[in-house]
């Protein structure tokens, strides 16, 4: 729904005002969704899905490394969809929609290269499945919606940025 929503807003599909904002706040709630998946926020409780939930040591799952476009983001998001604020004023079209869309895809796929296949249920295997056979060629660009293509295959300094040393 992320790289749906971040298409659709990159492309300017939503030609009325109350589609636009109901994109937006589709793309910011997700975004949080995957944010907090990846990055779990110290109030996380018992029963939130988060990535070391799919490794079987849980004193070391694999972990990204804070990627600056995703926190400044994520600060951005806590100030338009949460809190009531000034900063809610702001134009929609300063984000960078495709940008954070895309960075989510690569921390997804590289999760789902690392996570052990039999902690998986059949709704992740096929997620695993389909971005394998995204980018079964190196170098191969996955359209993913509106037109918003993001590279499916990344280079090894790439890789390490999203590896947060033990």
């Amino acid at each position: 729904m992320l790289c749906l929503t971040a298409g659709s807003l990159e492309s300017g599909m939503a030609k009325e005002d109350w589609l636009n904002n109901v994109l937006f706040e589709s793309f910011l709630v997700h975004f949080r969704n995957m944010y907090d998946f990846f990055y779990p926020p110290g109030s996380a409780r018992e029963d939130d899905i988060l990535e070391g939930d799919w490794f079987d040591n849980p004193e070391q799952p694999w972990s990204p490394a804070p990627i600056d476009l995703l926190e400044k983001c994520k600060e951005k998001v806590h100030k338009k969809l949460a809190h009531l604020t000034y900063a809610r004023l702001e134009d929609a079209t300063n984000w960078e929609f495709a940008r954070v869309a895309g960075e989510i895809k690569k921390l997804m796929a590289y999760f789902l290269e690392k996570a052990p296949e039999g902690n998986m249920d059949e709704g992740m295997l096929a997620l695993k499945k389909q971005f394998r056979d995204s980018s079964s060629q190196p170098g191969v660009e996955t359209n993913v919606s509106g037109g918003v293509a993001f590279s499916s295959r990344f280079s090894d300094e790439e890789i390490k940025k999203y590896i947060r040393p033990l």
